[in-house]
């Protein structure tokens, strides 16, 4: 896998869900989103990530992943997500104890 730089990292709190990144306008990203959990061991995490077209709003079906457990000490990632032109990704952890990670790379349009 090639390397790419970090564009954005979070680590939201307790069940809170936020923003992890948003293309500026005249801009479009791909990349990977990171999710490690660091939380101690025998203690899961449930988190989500969601994909927010430009002009929609955050909802139930903006989630590409929702309610995945992610083990203590582990990571998962996702994978080949573009974004249009002022899309966002936002993110959520239900223990507050994973933190998430977007590489990539991002274009002028």
């Amino acid at each position: 896998m090639a390397e790419s730089p970090i564009v954005a990292e979070v680590t939201p709190p307790s069940g809170v869900t936020i923003l992890l990144y948003a293309n500026q306008a005249g801009q479009t990203s791909s990349g990977t989103v990171f999710i490690t959990n660091h939380a101690g061991v025998g203690r899961t995490d449930t988190v989500g990530v969601a994909l927010v077209p430009n002009g929609q709003s955050l909802s139930d079906a903006s989630y590409i992943c929702r309610n995945t457990t992610v083990e203590a000490s582990y990571t998962v990632y996702l994978q080949q997500i573009y974004l249009g032109d002022q899309d966002r990704i936002y993110v959520v952890s239900q223990n507050g104890t994973s933190n998430f990670v977007f590489t990539g790379t991002i274009w002028s349009i």
